[in-house]
């Protein structure tokens, strides 16, 4: 798999996008008679431009996505393509999370505005800030600059210290599934997310080291594989599909900012493992919740056993289920549209106003938000606690007071992610560092505007005190 698209693969996904949306727009105008959804689909083809045509057309012009198209892939993965689906289904109930339950037709337009209006919001916004901001001049990328560990015999300890302390977390409870909510949210929770952060920062690094920068060492190659295997490991104990999955993808940027590729074989052996983890998770959480005082490791056994005891065919096809119906969130943007009025918590903005010190800890700030609104908001649809949901990180949006908040919030995050896009780059060791944290975060549609501002400004803060303090750059002698 190669990383660059062509112009006839370009021509091809574009082209054919357009015939297949044609197509099914005509479908369905003829098909829903029981109510108007030419406006509906007028909205949703800009959409489509604004999401996915525009990361191909990116893809293409500029020879890789930009960070911003990670988070328009993901918005048409999860909303406007769950809106496609079930277009013709809002007579009658609509599975979802909270069951089968019955959807108001009239928030279904305002809905896709939200979209629309913080889709147009980052493209009007890149496209002027990238003559506005001065693209930072590449005089230090890997060509012409080599960069080293400072000193080995500070720099793996730390590796391995980090790596034990991040598997103490998990295996206490204090992160990962059914970890409580005072460890995420308590005074010093701002100590385990350093340490969190700094795991994935030094994985991270041991990539770009191996492949990007072609280091032969054999203690770095064996870190390395340590490292990505009790990654894995640790990611099935977590009970958290994501973790496993940002662990490969981690090693997949560098890997391919390098200039390799994936051999379709590799992608294709994939397919089995990745339908897998779903059913694999979901029993490893039961098993969690119904023996609450067996250890992470006997659960996880028992969770192997049971998945790898149901038809293999079984699970697969339950997997391929499973994801599907996690990426479509249309239903909870539209009940956020519709219960906006009722919302009370972070109305206004007015929480902004702590971006700039988010990374202090809380026993400093103890005003700072605090990360507790997905529980708020399933308590408001059900009526239940213990758990948490999200209408998007553009039903967050609304929530703060309607449109008008929509653009102001997406105003700020496009410029904070393009003031990093253009001005840091991805062509140093540092700017790599940044961008392939910012991937994993962006890849993600569910998250609130504020929290992922906090958590980037966390993680640069971090990123940039222990690349100066383990890292060292020189520039290559020309012969």
């Amino acid at each position: 798999m190669k990383f660059k698209l062509g112009r006839k693969s370009y021509l091809a996904l574009t082209i054919g996008g357009w015939f297949l949306f044609i197509g099914f727009a005509i479908f369905k105008i003829d098909e829903v008679k029981t109510r108007p959804i030419i406006s509906e689909l007028i909205v949703s083809a800009f959409l489509v431009q604004l999401s996915v045509m525009n990361f191909i057309w990116n893809w293409y012009k500029r020879q890789r996505p930009t960070l911003l198209d990670w988070f328009r892939l993901s918005t048409f993965l999860a909303v406007v393509y769950s809106y496609f689906k079930l277009i013709d289904k809002f007579d009658g109930k609509i599975d979802w999370v909270y069951g089968s339950q019955y959807f108001d037709r009239f928030y279904i337009l305002p809905s896709l505005l939200v979209v629309l209006c913080g889709l147009s919001t980052l493209f009007i916004s890149e496209n002027l800030l990238r003559y506005i901001i001065k693209k930072r001049e590449s005089i230090r990328n890997f060509s012409n600059t080599s960069y080293e560990i400072r000193s080995k015999a500070v720099f793996y300890p730390i590796v391995f210290i980090v790596l034990g302390i991040q598997a103490y977390l998990l295996i206490s409870g204090k992160v990962g599934y059914g970890a409580k909510a005072e460890d995420a949210t308590g005074a010093f929770s701002f100590v385990q997310q350093i340490f969190l952060s700094l795991s994935t920062f030094i994985f991270s690094a041991l990539a770009i080291f191996k492949y990007s920068l072609n280091e032969k060492s054999r203690t770095l190659n064996f870190t390395f594989y340590f490292y990505f295997a009790c990654q894995i490991l640790l990611g099935l104990l977590s009970g958290m599909k994501g973790n496993v999955i940002y662990t490969f993808v981690i090693v997949l940027i560098p890997f391919l900012f390098s200039g390799r590729i994936v051999p379709k074989k590799y992608i294709i052996m994939a397919v089995i493992p990745a339908l897998l983890l779903y059913p694999l998770m979901d029993n490893y959480r039961d098993t969690l919740r119904d023996f609450p005082k067996l250890s992470k490791e006997k659960s996880f056994g028992l969770a192997l056993g049971k998945t790898f005891g149901t038809e293999l065919t079984s699970n697969i096809s339950a997997g391929g289920d499973k994801y599907t119906s996690r990426m479509e969130m249309f239903p909870a943007l539209l009940t956020s549209v519709e219960l906006e009025p009722q919302w009370k918590e972070y109305k206004d903005m007015t929480r902004y106003i702590y971006i700039p010190v988010s990374f202090f800890p809380r026993v400093i700030i103890p005003g700072k938000p605090i990360a507790d609104t997905g529980e708020k908001l399933n308590y408001m649809i059900s009526g239940l606690t213990g758990s948490s949901q999200t209408p998007t990180t553009f039903g967050w949006a609304y929530l703060e007071g309607g449109y008008t908040y929509v653009v102001l919030s997406f105003l700020i995050f496009a410029i904070f992610i393009c003031f990093l896009e253009f001005k840091i780059g991805a062509d140093s060791l540092l700017g790599l560092l940044i961008y392939i944290s910012l991937i994993v975060t962006l890849f993600v549609v569910e998250h609130d505007i504020y929290f992922i501002l906090s958590k980037i400004l966390q993680n640069l803060v971090v990123y940039y005190f222990f690349y100066k303090l383990l890292f060292r750059e020189k520039q290559k002698v020309k012969t």
